[in-house]
């Protein structure tokens, strides 16, 4: 505005959206962009959506643990305490949506965030979480808050290592290809497949997603489909992967009866997701899958990524996080362990 209070930007829906030129405060509707928002200016964050696990809150700002949980807006499911997210008075809100999701148009999340903007009396801005535009959006979600510098060394850092990740696996032959099945909800008999928002880390090291569920397009970008048994027995994947918001998966699928004459189990390649401080692949998508990207990678192709995964952990930790993790912490975050649910 001509007085410099307000500036106008158009976000990912194609929205015009008015934001305050100086911008304080900051909510996330959904956890999508809360690891984003965290790592960028934790001390703008005005509240959680949901309630942060201890576990999460050991390697985030001390100030971090003293935030409100205000609730959200997960498409259907709306949480969001209304009169508790207008007293945190937040300048913006962020609302990001993984547009690998084939089933929900654009226009759905412009809905959703006017109605949101609509709610609060808060400017919502939209912004496209693929895993292919991290960097982009730390730059410009770096511009949006006014912290240009400190995007700038997170965009770079995304650049580099999803690039040496991406020029390593497209070096690995066809033969060579690892198949996966991705075990999440109850026992282990639900998935997401190949092109989901929630897969987009196995998709993009190169590793074969073996469900293929005729007529599968997710539940509105949520996803998750239940699959049987005699499915994932078909498919025989080389690597199962275990989701790691279902930990108790991990156990039953490594010494469950069902599962043993599975190749991956015959194996012993199963391995569950880091969740901490937030999702490494999914639920929720977040940027945290950088780091996803880097320990899958170096997981199932060591010999095409060769770099050394825990430096990496440890060059992530220090650099997203302000944060010296121990090789002992490390070992606790790798270590399919129930506990840290």
């Amino acid at each position: 505005s001509a007085d410099g209070t307000e500036r106008t930007l158009t976000d990912d829906a194609g929205r015009t959206v008015t934001v305050p030129a100086e911008i304080d405060k900051i909510y996330c509707a959904i956890p999508t962009s809360e690891a984003m928002a965290v790592t960028l200016a934790p001390e703008k964050l005005v509240g959680w959506v949901n309630q942060p696990s201890d576990a999460m809150l050991k390697y985030l700002p001390a100030s971090m643990a003293s935030l409100p949980v205000l609730g959200g807006w997960m498409g259907q499911q709306v949480t969001a305490n209304m009169e508790a997210i207008i007293n945190a008075n937040p300048d913006v809100i962020l609302y990001s949506y993984g547009s690998n999701s084939t089933d929900t148009d654009v226009s759905t999340y412009a809905q959703y965030a006017d109605q949101i903007a609509s709610d609060s009396g808060k400017p919502c801005i939209v912004f496209d979480g693929n895993l292919n535009k991290l960097a982009d959006n730390y730059r410009w979600l770096g511009q949006v808050i006014g912290v240009q510098e400190r995007s700038e060394k997170l965009a770079a850092y995304v650049e580099e290592k999803l690039a040496a990740v991406a020029e390593a696996v497209a070096k690995v032959p066809a033969s060579e290809i690892v198949t996966c099945y991705y075990a999440e909800g109850q026992g282990g008999l639900a998935t997401d497949q190949s092109g989901s928002t929630h897969t987009q880390v196995i998709d993009f090291c190169n590793v074969k997603n073996v469900a293929v569920v005729d007529g599968f397009a997710g539940a509105k970008g949520q996803g998750m489909i239940e699959v049987s048994m005699e499915s994932v027995i078909g498919w025989n994947p080389q690597v199962i992967l275990v989701s790691g918001s279902t930990p108790a998966n991990y156990a039953s699928i490594k010494d469950g009866d069902s599962w043993k004459d599975i190749q991956a189990v015959k194996d012993g390649k199963i391995y569950q997701t880091p969740i901490i401080p937030f999702g490494w692949f999914d639920r929720p998508p977040n940027a945290t899958r950088v780091l996803g990207c880097q320990w899958f990678a170096g997981l199932i192709y060591p010999k095409y990524y060769t770099a050394d995964v825990r430096e990496d952990i440890k060059d992530y930790f220090d650099l997203f996080y302000n944060v010296n993790i121990t090789d002992a912490e490390i070992d606790t975050i790798l270590s399919p362990n129930p506990v840290l649910a």
